[in-house]
């Protein structure tokens, strides 16, 4: 079963967390980027609401849009970034 880039994030947390020194595991590291996860994905959706608002208005769409991919990058950028340090800590 394949596991969303959220559940990889959210799992290795957790582990980090259950163990008995949590700090050598890398739990704030961990913690850190669940959060980031989150909220870059809170922009994404926020971004693409304010899309959705200006193409009701028909005033302001490039902006939104560059917005959206803007954060998408970012999202893209960070779990590429997160996959290289698992891949070097194997």
């Amino acid at each position: 079963m394949n596991t969303t880039p959220f559940e990889y994030l959210l799992n290795a947390m957790e582990l980090a967390a259950s163990k008995e020194q949590p700090a050598k595991h890398g739990y704030a590291e961990k913690r850190r980027a669940v959060l980031d996860y989150v909220a870059t994905v809170a922009r994404i959706a926020e971004a693409r609401e304010e899309v959705i608002v200006a193409m009701r208005s028909r005033v302001g769409v490039d902006g939104a849009l560059a917005r959206v991919s803007r954060a998408e990058e970012r999202l893209g950028r960070m779990m590429a970034d997160h996959h290289a340090r698992v891949s070097e800590s194997r």
